[in-house]
């Protein structure tokens, strides 16, 4: 999340900047410049899985990050990047079987 006039927001990396080492990231109508490691100085690691929602490439999944905040991403970006999380959510969730979460069967133990 960006800071801006007061406010958090969801900032989107929208391109590499000209100068080839920072990116642009724009919330709303305010841009900002901001290196590789100020993007990802916030990053935490997901701690938990608490829900999902929708279907097919439209599903997605609420975490739980290690600073507190929660938020929606997802599911491909998730399964390439923390597989074994979302494959014990999967199976505490019994979804192992159903359309779209099979993927996590070569995850469990």
């Amino acid at each position: 999340p960006l800071e801006v006039n007061g406010k958090l927001c969801n900032g989107v990396v929208e391109r590499k900047a000209d100068d080839g080492e920072n990116y642009v990231i724009k919330c709303n109508s305010h841009t900002e410049l901001m290196s590789y490691e100020a993007l990802t100085s916030d990053l935490c690691e997901v701690v938990k899985v608490l829900t999902h929602r929708g279907k097919g490439r439209h599903r997605e999944i609420e975490v739980l990050w290690g600073n507190g905040e929660k938020s929606w991403q997802c599911l491909s970006t998730l399964q390439k990047e923390v597989p074994t999380i979302i494959a014990e959510y999967a199976m505490e969730r019994n979804l192992l079987s159903t359309n779209g979460w099979g993927w996590c069967k070569d995850y469990i133990r």
